[in-house]
């Protein structure tokens, strides 16, 4: 059985997520991992041969770290609102394929599509403002990178002007040079390791959808084997003041304040327009939903 929460969060959940959660925790981790401990490795050596230059070439690494946190927040905010866009453009397309002979005569293909395009037309917008704002922050870290650069070569000249006297000098260009490419080589293993930001952004926006899916304790659930079950029963079927809507379509009230009583033995026939509501109440019968206001349910005599 399926509950007005439970559904509403599979709306949300769709095959699309998976596959996004599967490629944030495949082979990207293992690589993510290699570069951040040959970024450490190339530190060391570096600090080894000279902490004073390493310290200089290692003062652009605030911006990095600030660069790679604003990315890292912002492309998973994002990416979860284009996710949702898309989850709520396939659950439109879904909704007028099943009913898609109600929707051709009544006429409402036009209104439909705008629907399903209002949400795609959401999502690529977002999706262009976060690529947009992935490449500025991508730009942004490597011109800090190139600028360090720079500082490295003229800081590491006059060291070793400074000591070309002292007869045991710490800085030589053997050691600039190992230096610099020590630290530009920790600076591009953390570079290419900030470009799995927007594919573990993802995988993590996707995966707090599906485990919410997952960790969703559902009010209806028969499978649990709890509840009363009556040997025998025999009542009545009564809605009492019953509203509801369908949770991918909540402006949409399909009962409103619903009344009536079916006594035991009575044969009754429920007629109407189609989305009146007529398999609703049989759905809410067998509990598939539950109404958002109003009792309804069977009056039943234990024996």
């Amino acid at each position: 059985m399926i509950n007005i929460k439970l559904e509403t969060l599979r709306v949300k959940c769709q095959s699309s997520d998976l596959s996004k959660l599967e490629d944030g925790m495949g082979d990207k981790i293992p690589l993510f991992v290699s570069m951040q401990v040959s970024f450490c490795a190339s530190l060391i050596l570096a600090f080894t041969k000279g902490w004073e230059l390493t310290l200089v070439c290692l003062s652009s690494l605030p911006m990095y770290l600030i660069c790679f946190g604003v990315m890292a927040i912002l492309s998973t905010k994002l990416s979860k609102k284009e996710s949702d866009a898309y989850g709520s453009a396939g659950s439109i397309a879904e909704e007028v394929l099943g009913t898609i002979r109600t929707v051709l005569a009544f006429g409402g293909e036009s209104k439909e599509m705008e629907r399903y395009d209002s949400n795609l037309i959401h999502a690529k917008k977002n999706n262009i403002f976060r690529s947009a704002l992935v490449g500025i922050g991508f730009g942004l870290l490597w011109f800090v990178i190139y600028l360090s650069y720079a500082l490295a070569f003229w800081y590491g000249v006059g060291l070793i002007i400074d000591e070309k006297d002292s007869p045991n000098p710490t800085y030589s260009a053997g050691n600039m040079i190992t230096i610099f490419f020590s630290v530009m080589g920790a600076s591009m293993s953390f570079g290419f390791a900030s470009t799995f930001i927007e594919v573990f952004s993802k995988a993590k926006a996707s995966g707090g959808k599906i485990f919410s899916v997952i960790d969703a304790t559902p009010i209806i659930n028969a499978s649990k084997n709890k509840g009363t079950r009556p040997s025998a029963m025999k009542g009545h079927i009564q809605f009492k003041n019953v509203k509801f809507q369908y949770p991918t379509r909540d402006e949409v009230t399909v009962l409103n304040d619903l009344n009536f009583e079916i006594t035991a033995g009575q044969t009754v026939a429920l007629v109407g327009s189609s989305g009146c509501g007529k398999s609703t109440c049989i759905q809410m019968l067998q509990r598939f939903y539950d109404p958002i206001s109003g009792e309804h349910g069977t009056a039943r005599t234990l024996q």
